[in-house]
């Protein structure tokens, strides 16, 4: 069985979602919302409330950037990498940027405007981003960071159905990213600067709490045009969610507009699902084209005691969790494998130790632990069990192996 625990991180909140799969069955171990001053402080409680020290992790990149590149798809796999190198550089160019503090990835898909073309959906993040990130992560089991925008299509079923629908995300967290999903492939992402940042800013300036105004919003509801006039006796917190939902729908409607295909469903999700009614709202916007709350396809509506709407409060989360399992596009993980990742896990050291159960002979393993100050602390008090003598003279082999390798490899350089 494997489990992944996706940690969707953005300023002052963090939603995180522990997912498992077994053969073709997934399900969520544990999920949650937190609200922090110190980031590294809550990521830690989140690895201790979902026991996750030793379980691989999958976060979402940041303020990454999406262009579009067209290449023959006749040319052989090596030359549309070497074309979509050279046409990012010359974007780098034309924009003043430095190519080198980039780090990218793409994916390819086939162009519906000219049938001998390949459109590459070209992803960039800056380099130096990318390593906090993962220095954020470096005592955990970080396998992957990736952009939700992609990774929120594994919430979607793969159907083999010859009527299959054109589909529109809309994922409205601190800003907004809209997926197009035409033929069940990924075939544009757009990027909306507004999104809740803006709305729970808003309302934070009165409440002086972003955890409250989360609140607040999950609490709101919102009307069409037909119920307008009872909408703010109800709540006055309205004046500060509606002008930033109405910018984000007419944006929508625009990319919608725009589109060469017709599109047939608009899934919403993000932070802004929470808000009662949203979906109702953009319906009464978009027209014929059916709006809904997007809901992971393995949750069932009946036989759970958790209700929908919390699950879906951390979608994004879920879909990095997911990306981790092996579901979704794997070729667009920014995590670079290092030396520690490629250790077999017998070789890697317990952090914490809060999720062991204890027992009567303590391992010398399980004493081997990271201590307060960042220094090891290795204790030999216990009985030494075979396997641990096993180990132990494994571990020196292969020390001794590894040493030799190295040192051969310095004396030739």
């Amino acid at each position: 069985m494997s489990s992944c625990l996706g940690l969707y991180i953005e300023e002052n909140i963090i939603k995180y979602a522990k997912v498992s799969k077994d053969n073709d069955i997934i399900k969520i171990d544990s999920f949650g919302i937190k609200f922090y001053d110190k980031l590294h402080d809550a990521i830690e409680q989140v690895i201790e409330e979902t026991y996750s020290y030793k379980t691989p992790i999958s976060i979402n990149l940041s303020n990454e950037n999406y262009n579009y590149f067209y290449v023959f798809n006749l040319l052989a796999k090596k030359d549309i990498k070497s074309f979509i190198k050279t046409e990012f550089e010359s974007y780098c160019y034309e924009k003043d940027l430095n190519v080198d503090t980039f780090e990218n990835r793409y994916v390819l898909v086939d162009d519906i405007e000219d049938k001998e073309k390949l459109k590459a959906i070209h992803i960039s993040a800056n380099k130096g981003e990318l390593a906090k990130k993962a220095e954020l992560l470096s005592r955990y089991k970080l396998i992957a960071i990736s952009p939700v925008a992609i990774d929120i299509s594994n919430l979607l079923e793969i159907t083999k159905s010859d009527n299959v629908e054109n589909i529109v995300i809309v994922n409205i967290e601190n800003t907004t990213t809209v997926t197009t999903i035409i033929e069940q492939k990924i075939y544009d992402i757009t990027q909306i600067d507004t999104g809740v940042g803006e709305i729970l800013a808003k309302i934070n300036l009165k409440e002086n709490s972003y955890a409250k105004s989360y609140e607040i919003c999950k609490n709101s509801t919102i009307y069409t045009s037909q119920g307008k006039e009872l909408q703010y006796e109800e709540n006055a917190y309205l004046d500060d969610i509606m002008p930033t939902l109405y910018n984000i729908v007419g944006k929508v409607k625009k990319i919608i507009n725009d589109s060469l295909n017709k599109i047939d469903k608009i899934y919403i999700t993000g932070t802004a699902s929470v808000i009662n009614n949203v979906d109702i709202y953009f319906q009464e916007y978009l027209g014929d084209i059916k709006c809904e709350i997007l809901r992971p396809y393995f949750i069932k509506s009946v036989g759970t005691e958790i209700n929908i709407k919390d699950y879906i409060e951390v979608n994004s989360a879920i879909a990095l969790a997911m990306q981790g399992i092996g579901e979704g596009l794997q070729g667009v993980n920014f995590k670079k494998e290092s030396l520690t990742d490629k250790l077999p896990e017998w070789m890697s050291i317990e952090v914490g130790g809060k999720n062991k159960k204890p027992s009567d002979k303590p391992s010398i393993l399980s004493k081997l632990k990271l201590g307060g100050d960042g220094g090891f602390n290795f204790s030999l008090k216990g009985e030494i069990t075979g396997l641990e003598k096993g180990l132990i003279r494994r571990s020196s082999r292969n020390n001794f192996v590894m040493f030799n390798i190295w040192w051969s490899i310095f004396s030739i350089i």
